[in-house]
């Protein structure tokens, strides 16, 4: 999955964004589970690591920001998968108002051009 590259992101559906983003994770040293598709409460992936998890939400979104609503709903299902810190990730860019709401919960933004580091 990680070998289709990072440009073919953006013709990518929703799973197969959580798989790459999946596989990225992976190659950076976390060990990563999927969630169901529907009743995931927020939660796409959890990705673990030095004795901590961390939920993630995937947003494969074509053209607009991701807004507030990703990070609480991904700060909402890291309760019920246990967790604290939370992460977002997709490939466009964020609102301001996103950004803003992560500070507080410790949720992590990973937009276009994090994401395009990470997987380089």
């Amino acid at each position: 999955m990680r070998a289709s590259g990072f440009d073919q992101i953006d013709m990518m559906t929703g799973i197969e964004f959580e798989e790459y983003f999946a596989a990225v994770l992976r190659g950076l040293g976390y060990e990563v589970t999927t969630t169901k598709t529907t009743g995931d409460f927020g939660v796409d992936l959890v990705a673990a690591r030095d004795g901590s998890e961390q939920p993630v939400q995937c947003k494969r979104k074509n053209g607009g920001a991701v807004g507030a609503a990703a990070v609480q709903q991904v700060v909402a299902g890291a309760r019920m998968h246990e967790c604290g810190a939370t992460m977002v990730v997709n490939q466009n860019l964020f609102t301001r108002a996103a950004q803003q709401l992560a500070v507080v919960p410790r949720c992590e933004l990973v937009d276009r051009r994090r994401f395009e580091r990470a997987c380089v």
